[in-house]
């Protein structure tokens, strides 16, 4: 039976995949089908990873709890419905209550695609690809559709890039997080260029902002605030805005004061807190690394003048490394090439960014970096 179920999955995925991309992608089928099939690869790859690389990981863990769930809902319905609404204790999955939020509500969403499969955790990771894969599609489509010198990049950055390959298709939170980011992203192209949104946009933008805020606030809240100012900023811009100077003072005016209205949106974020919440975490990570395996600051401290003396080397680090001679095993050397290749593509960027890209596509982006 579990052998029938799977088929029919594995059916019902190529198929909505065949739909899609005979109404969204009939000009462009060899990058769609092999951008596809790069994400299921690697939503499957991402589970072996953990299952014989990196044991003691989340997507495991959380899935198992999924299928607790699931099992409830097949024993009882009701209660499954009631626990996903408001995580009220049954006797089955108490131990769930104790779980921390984001991760509950994970388990909680994991374990609607394990009910469905059978409790099959790489039909659950196909069907997270499948959703990575078409958002980040519908993100692509905009970018060739409003940035037509961009399009390759955009190809190159969603679907072939390997740590987006890997990390943002499989059964792990940053596969949601990142779907919504994609939406809002090809949302506020389609806002830029096109001018006109329908309600069926306005209802993804809320789901995106409500998926990627439950998951990765920390993302989202930067991310709107580079989204938020740009917007503001193209809005008046052909009315009050005429020199590239005008435009810069504006946009930061702007970007200053919603990360003030930011900060209140968390306590993380209260403007007292958030460089402790910074080196506390720093320190927690610290904690629990290798000696030899962590990244080792000026005498850190929560304080504005410590933050940015350390800023150059946590950017330079967090972008490219590992280098090469760094790698000390088969994964870190994949991905200090990795951080290599992207070394080589930030200095060729730089190397022409004044006559080939415009200031109000450079500064956001470069700013969210």
């Amino acid at each position: 039976m579990k052998t029938s179920i799977t088929i029919i999955h594995l059916l019902v995925i190529l198929l909505t995949a065949f739909w899609v991309q005979q109404k969204y992608a009939s000009q462009n089928g060899r990058l769609y089908w092999s951008a596809f099939s790069l994400k299921a690869i690697g939503s499957i790859s991402l589970g072996i990873l953990y299952l014989f690389y990196y044991p003691i990981g989340d997507t495991w863990s959380n899935f198992y709890e999924a299928t607790q769930l699931s099992a409830l809902a097949r024993e009882d319905l009701f209660s499954y419905f009631q626990f996903l609404v408001n995580s009220q204790s049954t006797t089955t999955v108490q131990h769930l209550l104790y779980v921390h939020d984001r991760s509950l509500i994970f388990v909680k969403v994991i374990s609607l695609f394990s009910l469905i499969s059978y409790d099959s955790y790489w039909i659950c990771a196909l069907y997270f690809a499948l959703i990575s894969f078409f958002t980040s599609w519908f993100l692509f489509l905009q970018v060739r559709d409003c940035l037509k010198d961009s399009s390759k990049a955009a190809a190159f950055a969603l679907f072939y890039f390997p740590s987006i390959v890997c990390w943002g298709s499989g059964l792990v939170k940053e596969s949601l997080a990142l779907s919504g980011l994609y939406l809002m992203t090809a949302i506020f192209l389609k806002f830029a260029f096109v001018k006109r949104i329908n309600w069926i946009e306005w209802l993804l933008i809320i789901l995106s902002l409500m998926i990627t805020w439950t998951f990765k606030y920390y993302w989202v809240a930067i991310f709107l605030a580079v989204l938020l100012t740009s917007a503001a900023v193209l809005f008046i811009g052909k009315r009050m805005i005429r020199t590239k100077r005008q435009t810069i003072g504006t946009w930061c005016a702007f970007f200053l004061i919603i990360c003030l209205a930011a900060s209140l949106a968390h306590p993380n974020f209260y403007l007292q807190r958030i460089l402790h919440v910074v080196v506390e975490n720093h320190d927690q990570y610290v904690a629990i690394s290798k000696p030899d395996a962590i990244i080792r600051y000026n005498d850190l401290q929560p304080n504005f003048g410590s933050v940015l003396l350390n800023s150059p080397q946590a950017i330079i680090s967090g972008l490219f490394r590992p280098f090469i001679w760094e790698a000390t095993g088969v994964f870190s050397f994949l991905a200090a090439m990795e951080n290599l290749m992207l070394l080589f593509l930030s200095v060729s960027f730089v190397g022409f960014l004044y006559k080939n890209l415009a200031f109000s596509r450079l500064f956001p982006i470069l700013i969210y970096c």
